[in-house]
């Protein structure tokens, strides 16, 4: 159906200098975010899906596949103008 969820996916890695900071930018919202390592099998595959460029890499969807992204936030972001992205793409879907 149509109701699909809105989901949240970051990519990061162990070696990447702005992952730490966005990683815990991205925590503190408790959005209950899926965080895949590019380091990894499962993460690399990911992001190859996703034609991950840069770390860190926030998207937004609705839904679990690329082609259901909104929008995606590349370096490091605060807080607020995170929450200010979900809210401006996530109000386009709802209203």
């Amino acid at each position: 159906g149509e109701n699909r969820m809105i989901n949240y996916l970051l990519f990061s890695s162990k070696t990447c200098k702005n992952c730490p900071t966005m990683k815990d930018n991205v925590n503190a919202l408790n959005l209950g975010h899926f965080e895949f390592d590019v380091d990894n099998e499962k993460g690399s595959k990911v992001a190859q899906e996703f034609n991950i460029r840069s770390l860190p890499t926030f998207i937004i969807l609705k839904g679990m596949e690329p082609q259901d992204e909104l929008k995606r936030l590349v370096g490091i972001w605060p807080k607020e103008r995170i929450t200010a992205e979900i809210n401006l793409v996530t109000k386009k879907i709802i209203c």
